[in-house]
C-alpha cells in the first residue's frame, strides 16, 4: 500500500502520557506471598522446600480484574423530548453530548460521569421534566455494558493477550480474567483510547488557531500494523486508509484551509508546546492529549491539489515512540469505550 506521508515535526516524549501502567501494575504485582516461618516448620512433607524462592521461579499466575464503568443513571424520566433533555444536561452539568445517552424505551437518562443526585435532579428540572418519580443511582445500563464487552472482546481478538471478559454477576461492571505477567497490556485493553486527527491552522480573526477535527476512528476504513521509524518515515507510525466519504471531507478541509499551499511544511510543534496560532499542523490527539504534530508533506499536498487523494486515501499517524504507535493501532482496530473504567481486583 502506498502511504502518503506527513512530514514529522520535532517531538519529545510526554512522561504524563506514557507513564506506563503504575496503578494497574501496583494492583497486579501482588506476589503470591511466601511465609518463611511456615516454610521452616514444614519437615518430612511433600511441601518441604516449597518456599518463596521456588515460587519466584514459577510462571506468574492468573489475575482477575473488575472494570467498573464511570456513570450515573436517572430512571423514570419523561423523554417525550429527548433532544431537549440532552441539550439541557450538556449545559447544566458541563458535559459533552457524547457523555449522555437517553434511553427512550426505558425512560432512562445515562450520564458517563460521576454526578451527584442533587445535581442530576436539578439539571432534569431545568429541562422541564417531572422529577417526583425519578430515581438516581450510580452505574450504567446493560446497553452500555454490552458495548464495553464488544469493544474489549474485539481488542482481545486483535491481540495475543491471554485473557477473557464477561459481565460481572452482581454489579454493573465487567470482569477481565488475564495473566499477571501482562498487566500493562491488560490495562490498554480497558482504556478509552480515543484517537482523532486535528487540523490546526491560522484564524485571521483570532489570536488562537482553528482546531478542526478532520478524522475520527469512525472515518478509518483500514488500519495496518504499527511500524517503527524507517527510511520512508522517520518516526514510528500507524498506516491508515480513510473511507471514501471521509477522504473527500479531509481533502476539502486541507485545500480550503490552505494546508496544501501556504501550509506545506509549516509546523514545528513540540508535544510539550501549545499549538502555534501561525502554523499549519496536523495533530494526532490521543485520549485528549496532542501527542504529535506534523506538517503537510509536499507529495501529499500535490495529491490533494490534483484531486487524486480519494483514489488512494492513505497516510500515516505518526507518534513519538513505537509503544504509543502500538497503542494507537489497538485503539483504531478495537474501537473506543463509551466511558472510563475504574479497575479493582476481583474478590473471588
Amino acid at each position: 500500500m502506498t502511504v502518503n506521508e506527513l512530514v514529522p515535526s520535532r517531538t519529545t516524549r510526554r512522561d504524563a502520557l506514557l507513564a506506563g501502567c503504575t496503578v494497574l501494575s501496583a494492583v497486579l504485582a501482588g506476589c503470591l506471598g511466601d511465609d518463611e516461618d511456615d516454610a521452616d516448620d514444614e519437615t518430612g512433607d511433600a511441601a518441604d522446600g516449597d518456599n518463596g524462592s521456588e515460587s519466584d521461579d514459577e510462571t506468574d499466575g492468573p489475575e482477575s480484574l473488575v472494570g467498573v464503568p464511570e456513570g450515573t443513571l436517572a430512571d423514570g424520566v419523561d423523554l417525550s423530548n429527548p433532544w431537549a433533555v440532552e441539550e439541557t444536561l450538556v449545559d447544566q452539568l458541563d458535559l459533552t453530548f457524547g457523555q449522555i445517552r437517553t434511553r427512550v424505551g426505558t425512560d432512562v437518562v445515562e450520564v458517563y460521569d460521576d454526578v451527584s443526585e442533587s445535581d442530576f435532579v436539578e439539571a432534569l428540572e431545568a429541562a422541564d421534566v417531572g422529577t417526583d418519580e425519578v430515581e438516581v443511582r450510580a452505574g450504567v445500563t446493560d446497553e452500555t455494558l454490552d458495548v464495553i464487552l464488544d469493544v474489549v472482546e474485539t481488542r482481545l481478538d486483535e491481540t495475543d493477550v491471554d485473557a477473557s471478559v464477561a459481565k460481572h454477576e452482581e454489579r454493573p461492571a465487567v470482569v477481565l480474567d488475564g495473566h499477571e505477567a501482562e498487566a500493562d497490556r491488560v490495562e490498554d485493553l480497558l482504556e478509552p483510547l480515543r484517537v482523532e486527527l486535528v487540523a490546526g491552522y491560522p484564524d485571521p480573526d483570532a489570536d488562537e488557531p482553528v482546531m478542526e477535527t478532520v478524522v475520527t476512528q469512525d472515518d478509518i476504513a483500514q488500519v495496518s500494523t504499527a511500524q517503527r521509524a524507517n527510511g520512508e518515515s522517520p518516526a514510528p507510525h500507524v498506516p491508515i486508509q480513510l473511507s471514501e466519504e471521509a477522504a473527500e471531507q479531509y481533502a476539502t478541509v486541507m485545500a480550503e484551509s490552505s494546508f496544501t499551499t501556504d501550509g506545506v511544511e509549516q509546523c514545528s510543534f513540540d508535544s510539550s508546546d501549545q499549538p502555534d496560532a501561525d502554523e499549519y499542523c496536523l495533530y494526532t490527539r490521543f485520549d485528549g492529549e496532542l501527542i504529535h504534530g506534523a506538517s503537510m508533506g509536499p507529495s501529499l499536498a500535490t495529491v490533494i491539489e490534483n484531486s487524486e487523494f480519494v483514489e488512494n486515501p492513505s497516510f500515516v499517524l505518526q507518534t513519538q515512540d513505537f509503544e504509543t504507535a502500538q497503542r494507537l493501532e489497538l485503539a483504531l482496530r478495537g474501537g473506543q469505550l463509551p466511558t472510563e473504567l475504574h479497575l479493582e481486583t476481583n474478590d473471588k
